[in-house]
């Protein structure tokens, strides 16, 4: 699973499927499986960090299925904490 941001996902995949990233070259065939949109670039950092401070890839494929509109989290104070402001009945 690579997890990473953009300003234009449809460049980005396609980037990745034609082998023009080196970090992803000849890891594919890519899938999108699921995105969120964020209202800023520093929210965009903030969340990559917290996904990639998971180092559960089935947590992050859970969060993707349960929370489809996610959108502007919310960050909390903290090293390596992140509150993507869930739903109250998300459990």
């Amino acid at each position: 699973m690579y997890i990473g941001l953009t300003d234009d996902l449809g460049d980005r995949l396609a980037r990745h499927r034609g082998n023009r990233v080196l970090s992803t070259r000849r890891r594919g065939p890519w899938a999108l499986l699921g995105y969120w949109t964020v209202s800023s670039r520093s929210a965009a950092v903030r969340l990559e960090r917290w996904l990639k401070s998971l180092k559960n890839l089935a947590l992050v494929r859970e969060l993707l299925k349960r929370y489809p509109n996610l959108g502007n989290p919310t960050p909390i104070p903290g090293k390596n904490s992140y509150n993507p402001a869930f739903p109250k009945n998300h459990s």
